[in-house]
């Protein structure tokens, strides 16, 4: 047709299974006091999420993620400090222990952040910087 060209690249299609979602505020508001390994154990836990639900070892998160479980462990303690992931122990009946099972509370109920908002340019989210516009 006329006008049209050839594509000649494939565009995401966000109606696969594939894929997951996260809130924007998780970002935009969070993710300075979660730090880098905050936001990737969030992830992992969305990802593996069933109706906020998410139960992967600590184990399999540090592989999953490249890192220690150490890193794991204190990146869960943050998420919980926020209240934005609740843990809860789970036991096997013969085994002992077993692995977590995670709970992503709705974003309605995480604890809030500091306000920097009256600090430095440094310290403001990118929304909150004025950009010139073209023309």
């Amino acid at each position: 047709m006329p006008g049209e060209q050839q594509q000649l690249f494939k565009v995401r299609d966000n109606r696969k299974d594939s894929r997951f979602f996260i809130d924007n505020e998780l970002i935009d508001g969070y993710a300075k006091f979660v730090k880098p390994d905050g936001v990737a154990v969030y992830n992992a836990l969305v990802r593996h999420s069933k109706n906020g639900k998410s139960f992967p070892g600590i184990e399999h998160l540090a592989y999953e993620l490249g890192t220690s479980e150490s890193t794991i462990k204190r990146a869960q303690k943050k998420l919980r400090f926020y209240n934005i992931i609740m843990v809860e122990m789970r036991l096997r009946t013969s085994q002992g222990r077993g692995s977590n099972m995670y709970y992503l509370i709705d974003r309605s109920e995480w604890k809030p952040v500091p306000d920097w908002s009256n600090q430095g340019k440094e310290y403001r989210s990118f929304k909150s910087i004025p950009v010139a516009s073209k023309g």
